[in-house]
C-alpha cells in the first residue's frame, strides 16, 4: 500500500440530472482487494450521457465515469499482479482494472 495519500480528491459530482460541480470528496478507503488508481484520463460514452439526463441506473448523488486510464496509486493487501506506479485502464463494469498489451486488442 502506498504511503502519503491525500485525504481528499477532485471529482465531477452530481446532485440531480443536469446538475453537476467539481468539488472535493474524501479519497475512498483501500480495502484488501482494492487498486485505488490515480484516474489521468476519463472517457464519456452513451452511459454517461443517459445518466447526466438522470436515465439508466442514475441514482444521486453519483460521480460519473466508468472508462478510465491512470496509475496505480495504492493496492490491498491481499492483491497480487499490480504495483503503486504502474499504468492500468479500467472499467468498472468488470472486476478488475487492465494492464500491459496483453489487453489491448
Amino acid at each position: 500500500m502506498a504511503s502519503e495519500l491525500p485525504k481528499k480528491m477532485k471529482a465531477l459530482l452530481y446532485s440531480e440530472p443536469r446538475k453537476y460541480e467539481i468539488t472535493e470528496v474524501n479519497l475512498p478507503v483501500v480495502r484488501d482487494n482494492d487498486v485505488l488508481v490515480k484516474v489521468k484520463a476519463c472517457g464519456v460514452c452513451g452511459t454517461d450521457l443517459h445518466i447526466h439526463e438522470g436515465e439508466f441506473i442514475a441514482r444521486f448523488p453519483l460521480i460519473p465515469g466508468h472508462e478510465t486510464v491512470g496509475v496505480v496509486a495504492a493496492i490491498g493487501k491481499d492483491v497480487k499482479g499490480f504495483k503503486v506506479g504502474e499504468r492500468v485502464c479500467a472499467d468498472n463494469s468488470v472486476s478488475s482494472p487492465f494492464k500491459g498489451k496483453e489487453n489491448v486488442g
